[in-house]
């Protein structure tokens, strides 16, 4: 018989996309309905843990995307007929904290529903190899309960797979996080007979749980419910990461007046965790008195495992698409157009597919001077992209006020200590009056520029680089002239250019020299784009601006 073959991203939609193909594959050989869904859960949980768990042990090494591989095949013997499917990723699952009893919980469920189940690890990868339980070599047709297997423990009808398509379900992998939850509150509502059903993710600030999306209890959104971490029912769940049931809720154990006002007497909650981090809480309750069982816990758990997978996926997405239209959008739409001098720049967002905040400015003052700006904030993502918007905003304010790039940055460094305790960043700034042929530096702890001269000669130039923004110091900032004559050309650039793995930083920085010359800027960019970063992708951001002066005459 043809085996069932596929490969796919381990990602939150693989068990979904598994699960309808395996489905197809069993009907088509008339297997059992209650085996077909057993096999059906095992193997979608097995895929559920690749995309979930698995990652490579060396993250330095350049690898593509994980993936997940399923085959399946059948297997006839004189007792009937199995089932043998083997599960791949390419990472080692990591070891469950010993404080989450239900991590792991999925092997336990596979080797319950199958005959046999085995896990090898490897530096390739984890393999989980199962065969199922032998069902009849010819299928019969059946006639009530008389077709159970003798000794098969009982269970509810279509109670596993029921579960196993509100986690999996391949059409919710399009939804949006708010879209994705509401279908998820309202399934886990009617699957489990409850009357309501929230979701509370961390904010920011990690220190608050929001309601983001209810069912029966929408009052929780409509208000922006807050809970304090480690305070009441939703609290309590969230620090502690595990599950938590309430018989008789009262002023002792629920913090938000809404769940009793709303008359809630009962209540599940569990943590919502991906990649080791709490995003949030999933809770639910009743408005009569229930006692929530363990296999109620587990199976809630598995809802919120899936939801946690998923929610971390699309607000990474979403975090990604806001941080790169804001990058930009605040990298200058056009280069100044000032008499006697000329412009080029490059921008590269860094392969790991975050963007940072590295970002470069030209832009005039009042008094016909041209500030020039490169600099980079420390790390990647949104945060970093917000941090470097105020900077930027905060640094041309300061422009308008002093000329002088040691006072601009000393002013800047006072704005990041106070209302960006937590951000450094460097930064390199010039001021360039046309009419002069000196252009006056200052650099906070950023790679120094390159300056080619009319008549050929390079040179690092040596600007004292005081200490980054954000690290306190009373050390005073410093201003340096350097010539600027007509016909020369400067280069200012990130660290994302000339920083690379197993790579002395001051060995790139020559390479850079070599590549500068006092040509048109676009050309420099293209030379030192080609040479610096050539055919790979650059780990980090690179920023690239390139001025040169007119020669005169």
């Amino acid at each position: 018989m043809t085996p069932l073959e596929l490969q796919m991203p381990a990602d939150g939609r693989a068990p979904g996309l598994v699960r309808a193909e395996l489905k197809r594959w069993l009907a088509a050989r008339a297997w059992p309905d209650e085996d077909r869904e057993d096999l059906e859960f095992a193997v979608s949980e097995a895929v559920s843990n690749a995309a979930e768990h698995a990652y490579r042990p060396d993250a330095s090494a350049k690898e593509p995307e994980p993936v997940v591989g399923v085959v399946v095949m059948e297997l006839i013997d004189p007792d009937g007929r199995r089932a043998k499917a083997i599960v791949d990723d390419v990472g080692v699952w990591r070891s469950a904290p010993p404080s989450q009893e239900f991590r792991g919980r999925g092997l336990r469920m596979i080797d319950t529903l199958m005959e046999s189940c085995e896990v090898n690890q490897s530096s390739a990868g984890t393999r989980v190899t199962m065969i199922s339980r032998p069902v009849e070599t010819q299928p019969q047709h059946r006639h009530g309960s008389g077709s159970a297997e003798a000794g098969k423990p009982a269970r509810s009808p279509k109670e596993r797979l029921r579960w196993l398509e509100v986690v999996t379900d391949s059409g919710l992998a399009q939804l949006t996080v708010d879209e994705l939850l509401d279908e998820l509150l309202e399934k886990v509502r009617e699957l489990m007979s409850v009357d309501t059903a929230a979701v509370l993710l961390l904010d920011p600030s990690q220190q608050f749980l929001v309601a983001t999306v209810a069912r029966g209890i929408e009052e929780e959104v409509h208000q922006g419910v807050r809970i304090p971490l480690g305070r009441g029912f939703a609290g309590r769940i969230a620090e502690e990461r595990h599950w938590v049931a309430i018989d008789q809720a009262d002023h002792n154990n629920v913090l938000n007046p809404i769940l009793r006002d709303k008359g809630i007497v009962s209540l599940l909650g569990v943590p919502l965790v991906a990649a080791g981090t709490v995003l949030g809480v999933l809770h639910v309750g009743t408005l009569t008195r229930r006692r929530f069982t363990e296999q109620d816990a587990q199976l809630l758990q598995m809802v919120a495992d899936r939801a946690a997978l998923a929610t971390q996926s699309r607000i990474s997405q979403a975090e990604r698409a806001a941080a790169l239209v804001m990058q930009r959008n605040l990298l200058p739409a056009q280069l100044p157009d000032v008499p006697g001098i000329e412009f080029a720049s490059r921008y590269v967002p860094g392969g790991d597919g975050e963007v940072g905040g590295d970002w470069y400015d030209v832009f005039t003052l009042p008094s016909g001077a041209v500030c020039l700006v490169v600099g980079d904030v420390a790390g990647h993502g949104l945060a970093a992209a917000q941090s470097m918007s105020q900077i930027r905003a905060v640094l041309r304010s300061h422009t308008l006020h002093t000329e002088d790039p040691g006072d601009v940055l000393t002013r800047l460094d006072e704005h990041v200590q106070h209302f960006l305790p937590n951000t450094m960043a460097t930064v390199l700034c010039g001021m360039l009056t046309p009419s002069t042929n000196v252009l006056r530096m200052s650099s906070a702890g950023h790679p120094p520029p390159i300056l080619a001269a009319p008549q050929g000669e390079t040179t690092t130039l040596a600007i004292p680089a005081d200490l980054p923004l954000g690290i306190r110091t009373k050390r005073p900032r410093h201003s340096t002239d350097v010539p600027l004559p007509p016909g020369s050309g400067l280069c200012l650039y990130s660290d994302g250019l000339v920083e690379r793995r197993h790579v002395v930083i001051d060995d790139n920085i020559e390479k850079l020299r070599n590549s500068v010359t006092a040509h048109a800027p676009e050309s420099v960019c293209v030379d030192v784009m080609r040479q610096l970063v050539g055919f790979a992708t650059p780990k980090d951001d690179v920023a690239v601006l390139v001025v040169r002066r007119f020669a005169t005459g």
